[in-house]
């Protein structure tokens, strides 16, 4: 339990992001800080037997998927060996401490409330700026992020900020102004960080909400069911405002486990019925529309045929980027660029475990206890949240990615505790499964991708 402080550190700053909101805390390494924290605590709680070091059947295929991230930039861009490692190591290790220091329920209780808290704070954001005033933005002073800044003039068009512009050579924009300094883009809502993407915004905050389901499964009140209420029409509005097609797309997925868990394929028509809003009040149109379509259909090509070029190794992890003015939009091409067939299996066998650990334990002949049936509900509907935005985003390496399969890994240590016998098995088809499953995606996307560029 000494480990969870600094979890819940390592969670402010990857969703509040409040270095970016006080640029004063920009000058201490927080986030190293809390990595060290729950580093430490976890050690204390080793110590102390309140954990104790073990594997999960997540850990052999993560390492195998970083480690041959880490050979691909050895051997194809050897230049950005360690700023890259780096990077990827920091999923890595939110993962390994999400993962290795939560091993009962209730500590996972307490990270995924957490993370539903802010999941929603940051839904609760995104409503307000949707119907805050306009303002005039222009970009801020720093290239690597897309964040803009306020200068204090209302507008109601774009060309209203050019009127009385008095700075030549400013590209300005007329934006919703939110809470915390956080601006609208091209009239799409949108948080800091990870979620300045209102794709990524939409996707993290319906993930969000199968914790606030599972507190209500866990004990029926009148408080929790307001809350599930709450978080549904928070996380619906947001995906609408944020006008993401792969969002919308997410919140259904996350709607349809539960109400086809409850009441079969008769539940997909219920969990279309209740999303119907967000789909018809949601999502882009127009020639916007059109050519962020066509951007996607690009760069999926241009994944194909870095994987021509290279099928074993790919181009090397993060070079994607130097093939092309965008990322691949799709994180099975992503992985297929950038780390051939192998790393596309590695990542595969990640997620394809993921998903294989939550749904053993919903399995009749597992007899799992109710408070494991429940969080393994909830965290297979944020999967399929997840995994169904992945296909439009690149979300192979994204640090909430890896905190939710973390939270998969504590899910299979507590389920341990109460379930001793419970043992996860390979056998060779999972292989064959994982390997089909990889062909059917890209040969689907190969041809799909030929008729349209």
């Amino acid at each position: 339990m000494f480990a969870i402080p600094g979890l819940i550190g390592i969670l402010l700053l990857v969703y509040i992001r409040p270095q970016e909101i006080w640029p004063a805390l920009t000058r201490v390494p927080w986030m190293y800080i809390c990595l060290l924290l729950t580093g430490l605590g976890w050690a204390v709680d080793v110590r102390r037997g309140f954990a104790r070091l073990q594997s999960h059947p997540l850990l052999p295929w993560a390492f195998a998927y970083f480690g041959w991230s880490v050979a691909t930039l050895v051997l194809k861009a050897p230049w950005d060996l360690v700023r890259e490692t780096v990077v990827s190591g920091v999923s890595l290790a939110f993962f390994l401490m999400v993962s290795g220091s939560l091993q009962t329920l209730r500590a996972l209780r307490i990270v995924a409330v957490t993370i539903m808290v802010l999941a929603l704070s940051i839904a609760a954001v995104g409503v307000h700026q949707a119907t805050a005033p306009l303002g005039c933005v222009k970009e801020g002073n720093d290239p690597s992020s897309d964040q803009l800044v306020p200068d204090g003039r209302s507008c109601e068009t774009r060309q209203d900020c050019y009127e009385s512009n008095e700075e030549a050579g400013v590209d300005y924009r007329c934006e919703h102004l939110g809470l915390a300094g956080t601006t609208s883009i091209l009239n799409r809502v949108r948080y800091r960080g990870i979620m300045q993407d209102p794709n990524e915004m939409a996707v993290i905050v319906s993930i969000g909400v199968p914790f606030a389901i599972a507190l209500l499964e866990l004990r029926r009140t009148l408080l929790r069911l307001l809350l599930v209420a709450a978080a549904t029409l928070l996380a619906g509005l947001c995906t609408i405002f944020t006008q993401s097609r792969s969002g919308q797309l997410a919140f259904l997925a996350v709607l349809g486990v539960y109400f086809l868990r409850r009441w079969r394929w008769l539940g997909l028509v219920a969990a279309a019925v209740l999303g119907g809003p967000v789909i018809l009040l949601g999502g882009r149109s127009g020639d916007t529309a059109d050519e962020s379509t066509m951007t996607r259909y690009e760069a999926w090509n241009v994944a194909l045929d870095l994987a021509k070029a290279s099928p074993i190794w790919g181009v090397g992890k993060a070079q994607f980027t130097e093939y092309h003015s965008l990322t691949a939009h799709n994180s099975v091409m992503l992985a297929l660029g950038e780390l051939g067939v192998v790393g596309l299996f590695l990542w595969s066998a990640v997620v394809f475990t993921a998903f294989k650990i939550t749904l053993a334990l919903l399995s009749p002949g597992q007899q799992a206890p109710p408070a494991v049936r429940l969080w393994a509900t909830a965290l297979l509907a944020s999967l399929s949240g997840l995994l169904v935005s992945a296909m439009f985003l690149s979300f192979s390496d994204h640090n909430v990615f890896w905190i939710y399969l973390g939270l998969v890994g504590a899910l299979y240590a507590g389920a341990r505790e109460l379930m001793p016998n419970f043992n996860l098995r390979y056998t060779w088809r999972d292989g064959v499964m994982i390997a089909a499953a990889d062909v059917a995606v890209v040969t689907f996307i190969y041809f799909y991708v030929r008729t349209k560029v």
